[in-house]
């Protein structure tokens, strides 16, 4: 029986790893997707109207940004949220 101090520190650094893969570093790459499919939803429209009404410029402002940062905040909070949840099934 090895109940050595070192076995004991490696389950708890592996489970601090599972909490923060979990909890920050999965809804983290979620958010960051979800900013990825926003921008490119807004260049995708932005491209659109420039090639349909010649006299639109292709132009890129703070606010296209900004209403991708609402992306981020939608898929970060959405999986966040799924995994409290999926925790208290448990």
């Amino acid at each position: 029986m090895d109940t050595s101090p070192s076995n004991e520190f490696g389950t708890k650094k592996e489970e601090y790893k599972g909490f923060y893969y979990k909890y920050l570093l999965q809804p983290f790459i979620s958010g960051l997707m979800g900013f990825a499919l926003f921008f490119f939803a807004i260049v995708v429209i932005k491209f659109s109207k420039s090639f349909i009404f010649t006299d639109t410029i292709f132009v890129f402002d703070i606010s296209d940004v900004i209403i991708s940062s609402g992306g981020f905040v939608l898929a970060f909070l959405y999986k966040l949220l799924d995994q409290i949840r999926d925790k208290e099934n448990i």
